[in-house]
């Protein structure tokens, strides 16, 4: 058999980290013997310093980083602040020119009616002459009119 495959003893017991377990008494309390396997305090302090400098730039390394990640997020924040601030001009223009579009289409209807209104004005306002041919007017229709209305409404016998 192997020695690590003896069963364990009172002198050979030690724990995953390679210490001598310390074992009861017959009366119950712990003692605290020195065995033979057991390390001594300068190969705790070189194992200490040994998981220190191992350790020493993974955390470097992590610290480095963390920095990174908070430039990363101080940009993106930056980003979303000024993002925040665009849409918020964004809505106030928006909302005036959706005023402005509301008060220009009342106006445009407005200037419907309105020229509605003054195309109806002319028609109204003329005289419709039946039997005289288009065009017989000549270059004045007020001249044309007198002469007309002279010629053809006035009695003979006041001629």
């Amino acid at each position: 058999m192997k020695p690590k495959d003896q069963a364990p003893t009172q002198s050979n017991k030690m724990d995953k980290y390679g210490m001598q377990k310390q074992l009861p008494s017959s009366s119950g309390s712990e003692v605290a013997t020195p065995e033979v396997g057991e390390p001594s305090v300068s190969a705790i302090m070189v194992a200490i310093s040994d998981l220190k400098s191992t350790l020493e730039p993974k955390l470097h390394s992590v610290m480095v980083d963390i920095s990174f990640l908070r430039v990363d997020f101080k940009k993106m924040s930056d980003k979303v602040s000024t993002g925040e601030s665009d849409i918020k001009a964004l809505q106030t223009t928006s909302k005036k020119l959706e005023e402005q579009v509301q008060y220009l289409t009342k106006q445009c209807g407005v200037m419907a009616a309105r020229l509605d209104d003054q195309e109806g004005r002319p028609r109204r306002n003329n005289i419709r002459v039946f039997g005289v041919p288009e065009g017989m007017e000549g270059p004045s229709v007020d001249l044309f009119l007198e002469h007309l209305i002279v010629n053809t409404l006035r009695p003979k016998h006041l001629s």
